[in-house]
């Protein structure tokens, strides 16, 4: 390939193109762009919230859009000073006017990364003066073109902040001259994003702030709903997407007695430091990776930032206005989402979402996409609800954060559990509230539309599961989930429940006795009950489950005793171990032939306490159910990115960085955490080899190839 002379050599090339009406169909790799967005669109694809797929999804919408409309141009000007003010110098290197999209194309050349450094200004200052010719153009018809021979880390990172954070319709061009002098034009999305290894948002990366509305007074009749609350709802959302804040609110009513404030809004951002945290916890983000680390790990330490920033109250203050003319607001309880989601359980009756930013635009996404619309119908109400609806708006809202269900579309023995304690709450709520009135109640009918929220979503996933596996039969009486309290629907809900250990578990002993564990211990298990109960009440719960809690202890230490004796005890099993002993208050695995005793010897409450770390344990000792999955569908994967992830993590020091190809069809990359690395050999080349595991069939299979093996389809179908 030979070299540009000058930009004005590029010019002319271009312009060329455009006077002949042949750019669109000059630009070579477009499809690269339209296969990565086009598994977004497909019917049978669930859409999942992925942060670190966020700027390269961003890119390349941006990218789409502004190909499609490089078609039949009209040249407006060529190097011409367009400024309205005298004596002002701004000269454009091209704009086109889009007749079919009625939009404006600006292009900017470079010939090499130093010009290149100032592109994107320069882009953005020819975009206000458009718009001085052009008020109220809108940002989607003002299109950027930025074509440059040589890209630099400075314009991938500008290009990719423009797209991302400031919502720009820019197409990024590579540019290269042929020995025949002919102008060869290729589509660059900016590799400008850090994985931060965060599938979903982590642990303390949602606070929150809750507008008490003091002196509010419902309307007319209890719980007629002042309209002005939507409003100001509404208000904050788009203040939110205005400042390109990110959060979400939920409107609420309160039911504790003790409550001045009958009507609260709980309003949540998201903290930028919770993420950064979380990576330098997990060795994404090392010491010496950057001058600035150093300093933000000083941040956290002097300032422990908790997110609760200046853009939680600006997005309040836009509806202050408007709540202000009905109650008397006041800020109170700053705290973060995962623990005002167990206070909010027991008091607050859900009345209204809204979100903004980058959930508003997921929640957006969510609600149109052929997929949801086709196979998920049933969670919208049949299509009369969305993300407003507490119901669903919450559920969503869970879908940002770490799963805990149902992970990866594999049943282990946590799973039956979560299940387990989800319908029993159920079925005690039920049975509860169906008794005489009592000041109580009323907080019991909120835990049960929260938990109602959560079953149903964990139900849909079993539906999910069920029908992708060949060995499990439906269920012939499904789980009748509903808040009519007045419905008679609990023989027909434990009929559902054998057909859970029978079909569903697959008659696994060990799995079914998760389950009933969940079932007959949900109150205790359950954060915001458990908190309400006296020791009586957690020993009426205790008692009846001796029998179970022992059992499913003792086939956790004779596993970890089997492994140990046959030197299979891994890193990660000595840690979790170490952890169940140390709760459990011993000192050593006890040997095979004197796990009862010892068990004997362990109070329930004692294990009880303990069982987050027993649950961890059965789940890397014990295989998941086993479900006959059919064959994943052809998929096309985002190979760059796929790429771009296995590179970051072998630069990190993990020798087994791996493409996964998930039960629900999904390819991901990340570690092997499980056992049996030791029998893989490791990567030495990262650009042609890689580790690939397939989890499709429910369980891991882990084999050493290369890349181009996976492009091919050797151990998986991808479509061509």
């Amino acid at each position: 390939m030979a070299s540009f002379s000058s930009e004005l050599q590029l010019q002319k090339k271009l312009v060329k193109l455009i006077e002949k009406n042949e750019l669109g169909d000059a630009i070579e790799g477009r499809e690269a762009v339209d296969d990565l967005l086009e598994r977004r669109k497909s019917s049978d694809v669930f859409p999942t919230f992925s942060i670190d797929h966020l700027v390269r999804i961003s890119c390349a919408e941006a990218a789409s859009h502004a190909l499609s409309c490089l078609y039949d141009l009209d040249i407006l000007t060529d190097d011409l000073n367009v400024s309205l003010t005298t004596g002002q110098q701004l000269r454009p290197d091209v704009i086109c006017f889009a007749p079919e999209r009625e939009s404006l194309v600006l292009f900017e050349l470079k010939k090499s990364h130093q010009t290149g450094r100032q592109a994107l200004t320069e882009l953005i200052a020819y975009e206000q003066e458009l718009k001085n010719h052009l008020p109220f153009l809108a940002n989607y018809e003002t299109v950027f073109v930025l074509v440059s021979s040589e890209w630099s880390t400075l314009m991938d990172h500008s290009a990719a902040s423009a797209v991302t954070w400031s919502g720009r319709q820019l197409l990024c061009l590579e540019a290269e001259l042929t020995k025949k002098g002919k102008l060869k034009l290729r589509p660059r999305l900016p590799a400008a994003w850090h994985i931060t290894g965060s599938a979903q948002f982590p642990s303390r990366s949602l606070p929150c702030v809750t507008w008490c509305l003091y002196d509010y007074k419902s309307r007319k009749r209890q719980g007629d709903l002042d309209l002005r609350l939507i409003t100001a709802m509404n208000l904050m959302a788009r203040e939110g997407d205005r400042i390109g804040a990110h959060g979400f609110a939920l409107l609420w009513q309160d039911h504790l007695s003790i409550s001045q404030a009958g009507y609260n809004i709980t309003i949540c951002g998201i903290s930028p430091f919770s993420f950064y945290r979380h990576m330098r916890q997990r060795g994404i983000v090392a010491e010496d990776q950057s001058r600035l680390v150093t300093s933000l790990d000083r941040v956290l330490k002097d300032c422990d930032p908790q997110g609760h920033a200046g853009s939680i109250f600006k997005v309040a203050a836009a509806a202050k206005p408007i709540i202000s003319e009905i109650s008397s607001p006041a800020f109170e309880g700053f705290s973060d989402w995962e623990a005002d989601r167990i206070s909010l359980s027991v008091r607050a009756e859900p009345v209204y979402c809204e979100f903004w930013g980058l959930p508003g635009n997921f929640v957006r996404y969510f609600t149109a996409h052929p997929a949801v619309r086709k196979h998920r119908a049933p969670l919208f109400n049949n299509g009369q609800s969305d993300w407003r609806d507490p119901r669903i708006g919450i559920a969503l809202l869970d879908s940002f954060l770490v799963q805990d269900a149902f992970q990866d579309g594999n049943v282990r023995c946590s799973d039956s559990f979560r299940l387990g304690v989800a319908i029993g709450l159920d079925l005690l709520l039920r049975k509860n509230l169906k008794g005489p009135d009592t000041p109580a109640k009323s907080l019991l009918h909120c835990r049960f539309l929260w938990n109602f929220y959560r079953l149903a979503t964990l139900l849909e996933e079993v539906q999910l599961l069920t029908s992708a596996a060949k060995n499990v039969q439906g269920p012939k009486t499904p789980y009748v989930l509903s808040n009519n309290l007045k419905k008679q629907v609990e023989k027909k809900n434990l009929v559902f429940v054998k057909w859970v250990r029978k079909e569903f578990l697959q008659e696994s002993v060990t799995h079914s006795l998760f389950l009933d564990i969940g079932i007959r211990g949900a109150f205790f298990f359950d954060d915001a009950i458990n908190q309400t109960l006296s020791s009586t009440a957690r020993d009426e719960i205790f008692d009846p489950l001796a029998a179970h809690f022992r059992f499913a202890l003792c086939v956790v230490f004779a596993l970890l005793a089997q492994l140990k004796l046959e030197g299979g005890l891994l890193d990660e099993h000595k840690r979790v171990q170490g952890f169940l002993l140390g709760a459990l208050g011993l000192k050593k695995i006890p040997k095979k032939k004197e796990i009862n005793q010892t068990v004997d010897g362990i109070s329930v409450t004692t294990i009880a306490h303990a069982w987050q770390y027993v649950l961890l344990a059965a789940n890397m000792l014990i295989d998941s159910v086993y479900h006959d999955h059919a064959d994943t569908a052809p998929t096309k994967p985002d190979w760059d990115w796929l790429h771009q992830g296995i590179k970051e993590m072998y630069e990190r020091g993990d020798k087994y960085p791996a493409v996964h190809l998930l039960a629900n069809g999904t390819v991901v990359t990340g570690p092997i955490e499980e056992p049996g690395i030791n029998c893989l050999r490791p990567i030495e080349d990262v650009e042609k080899e890689v580790v690939f595991c397939d989890h499709s069939k429910g369980i891991m299979v882990v084999v050493n190839t290369t890349w181009e093996e996976l492009k091919l389809g050797k151990h998986f179908p991808v479509a061509e």
